[in-house]
C-alpha cells in the first residue's frame, strides 16, 4: 500500500514534544488573558453599579427649597456620580 505524501504520517518523538510544549504554552497565554478579562469584567460591573446606584440617589433625591439639588456636605460641591474610580492592577 503506497500513501502519497499528504496522506503519510509523520511519527517523530521530538516533533511531538515540540507541538505539546507549544500547545501546553498557547493554552497558558490564553488562560491568562481570560482571567485578567474576568477581572475586569468584575471591575467594570462594580464601576456600574456604583454609578447606577449614584445615578438612582441623585433622581430620587428631595430638592431643597432653592431647587438646587444635593450637594456634598463634606466639601460643600456639588455631588457628582463619577467621584469613586475603582480601577484593575
Amino acid at each position: 500500500m503506497n500513501l502519497s505524501e499528504e496522506e503519510s504520517v509523520i511519527k517523530s518523538r521530538m516533533l511531538t514534544r515540540q507541538v505539546e510544549g507549544a500547545q501546553k504554552a498557547c493554552e497558558g497565554n490564553n488562560y491568562d488573558t481570560r482571567k485578567q478579562v474576568l477581572q475586569y469584567d468584575d471591575v467594570m460591573r462594580s464601576n456600574v453599579k456604583l454609578s447606577h446606584a449614584q445615578r438612582y440617589d441623585v433622581i430620587t433625591a428631595d430638592r431643597d427649597g432653592t431647587g438646587n439639588s444635593r450637594h456634598d456636605e463634606a466639601n460643600d460641591q456639588p455631588f457628582c456620580g463619577w467621584q469613586t474610580v475603582v480601577r484593575a492592577r
